[in-house]
């Protein structure tokens, strides 16, 4: 008879060896070799393949993104390309339609539609101290509902506010915000 085997896996981006197994000719049980320790990929810049740590093509050159901008009243949104960590190559996502703001009594700034009192997402990061980021981290921003977004992230542009230390959350009414904002 023989024995099986674990083939090397990946568990999120902590690549294990997986294990032998061997036979004992006397008894006929199996022995488990074990592999190698586990490996965490992402401390080391890479990512976990098939059990092995490979260099993640896209870190640190993400694909890059076009940002939102109005012609005129007309918003039109972005788009956002998306990295294939293996093989380095950028396939864009358009972004949504364009959007005739005068059609709802609204006005264009910054490629989105606003109006009865409504600030861009990009002027109210600015009012709130923050920093707007077209091209952020994959995970989007520290909010009240995920303060700590991550730890893996996807190699895609995401456009968001770059909060100070002292008020690090986004909320979109209110912008940067402090944790004692959040109400827990």
């Amino acid at each position: 008879d023989s024995c099986p085997s674990i083939p090397p896996f990946c568990e999120g981006n902590i690549a294990y060896s997986g294990t032998a197994f061997s036979c004992d000719n006397q008894t006929g049980d199996c022995l488990a070799s074990p592999g190698a320790p586990p490996q965490d990929c992402g401390s080391m810049g890479q990512i976990c393949v098939d059990g092995m740590c490979e260099d993640d093509l896209c870190n640190p050159n993400p694909c890059p993104s076009s940002a939102d901008y109005c012609d005129g009243n007309i918003a039109y949104s972005g788009t956002v390309s998306l990295c294939d960590s293996l093989t380095g190559e950028c396939s864009v996502a358009p972004g949504l339609p364009p959007q005739d703001c005068s059609e709802t009594g609204e006005v264009c700034e910054e490629g989105i539609c606003v109006g009865g009192g409504q600030v861009s997402p990009q002027s109210l990061c600015s009012q709130s101290g923050g920093q707007w980021d077209f091209c952020g981290s994959g995970c989007g921003p520290a909010t009240c509902a995920n303060p700590k977004p991550g730890p893996f992230c996807p190699s895609v542009c995401i456009p968001q506010c770059l909060c100070p230390a002292e008020s690090a959350l986004w909320d979109e009414k209110k912008g940067c915000v402090s944790e004692s904002s959040c109400g827990f």
